[in-house]
């Protein structure tokens, strides 16, 4: 009885001592994306309600990212304060092992990382769609689907460059469209703010350019241009064929990104950014589950003179690690060295054996 109440206390605990730490680590990330994006919202006519929920959504997508990190030092500060106050030495003497104790913590790790499955699979995507949708491309945090080369379609007589999507409104943003003569020579393009696909029923073309301009190159090497509300363009394609070379995969669900990973391997087209997006789906809510495991023993010893402070710097130095190993790992699959697959669980692997020597050291040189 009397440990079911303390379990109880536990859990609570852990919970709160995570959601200070996420709660810091968004404000400060989100000041530092407000501060290097200080001009853009200085010039912009946008409402102050607005600009807030703008805000907010990119304040989610950066908690969806941290929130690993935070259940990692979240169960080291928790552990920190039980052992200053003498709680957890109480329940060492009491009989109580470490694994008894770090269950409820466990537990409760393991419940923040159905969450975080369940926000990659549906709030991250519509947050960022949402965000494409409200303020354009510049509006998230820019992660190309793949190389340039990726964002380039052709269609007929039509060469597309799509670098972003609106999902919502069904229409592609800040796009480019040339198109070439019988003779395979480009003397006609257009700059569109968006290219909106329609159904059928609409009319005989399917796609329209909104908001832009078309250019018209004569004979003598002039230039002629006019601005235009709304042109229409003869693609035979539809909406999804072209997703496949727009956007982000984060903007996909995991169904979504099955579908345009078939999609791009039947076409020979590249699809390790959207293997890689499929994978980190998985891993990000097991490397939650991981850091919160090797934690335990470090969270759970019971040394009154341990400090705040303390847990946080060796914590620290695990995520430090933990994220320069995501990075590291990313930045070889982008350039081909590895696999998606291998890059996404390998880090996690990485981060796990790694995290392993670090409290190997600590229990070895420090006493811990």
């Amino acid at each position: 009885m009397l440990f079911g109440v303390f379990r109880r206390y536990i859990v609570s605990g852990y919970l709160a001592a995570t959601a200070v730490l996420l709660l810091a680590l968004i404000i400060v990330i989100s000041i530092a994306m407000m501060v290097e994006d200080a001009q853009m919202l200085s010039q912009t006519d946008d409402s102050f309600a607005y600009l807030m929920e703008v805000i907010f959504l990119r304040a989610f997508t950066y908690g969806y990212q941290l929130l690993p990190i935070a259940a990692f030092l979240g169960a080291l500060v928790f552990g920190a304060l039980i052992a200053k106050r003498g709680e957890l030495t109480a329940l060492y003497v009491g009989g109580y092992s470490t694994w008894q104790i770090g269950r409820p913590i466990i537990g409760t790790a393991l419940f923040m990382a159905l969450f975080t499955l369940w926000a990659g699979q549906v709030s991250i995507p519509w947050a960022t769609n949402r965000l494409v949708a409200m303020r354009g491309l510049d509006s998230a945090v820019r992660q190309q689907a793949g190389p340039s080369l990726e964002q380039w379609f052709k269609n007929g007589p039509y060469i597309l460059h799509l670098p972003g999507v609106n999902i919502e409104e069904k229409k592609l943003i800040d796009v480019l469209v040339f198109k070439q003569d019988s003779a395979g020579e480009i003397r006609e393009w257009f700059s569109a703010a968006a290219l909106q696909y329609l159904p059928k029923s609409a009319g005989q073309k399917t796609w329209l350019l909104k908001d832009g301009r078309h250019f018209l190159l004569a004979t003598d090497g002039s230039i002629t241009a006019y601005n235009f509300a709304e042109e229409a363009i003869d693609l035979s394609v539809h909406l999804p064929d072209l997703l496949d070379s727009s956007g982000r995969p984060s903007q996909l669900t995991l169904g979504e990104l099955e579908e345009s990973i078939a999609r791009r391997e039947r076409t020979g087209r590249l699809t390790r950014y959207h293997l890689y997006e499929y994978h980190q789906r998985f891993v990000y809510p097991l490397s939650l589950l991981v850091l919160v495991l090797i934690s335990i023993p470090l969270a759970l010893v019971p040394d009154k003179n341990r400090s705040i402070s303390g847990a946080l710097g060796s914590g620290t130095i695990v995520a430090a690690w933990a994220y320069g190993i995501t990075y590291l790992s990313r930045s070889m699959m982008s350039s081909g060295s590895i696999s998606p697959i291998a890059a996404s669980w390998g880090a996690l692997l990485v981060t796990f054996f790694g995290a392993m020597l670090f409290y190997l050291f600590l229990k070895r040189f420090l006493r811990l």
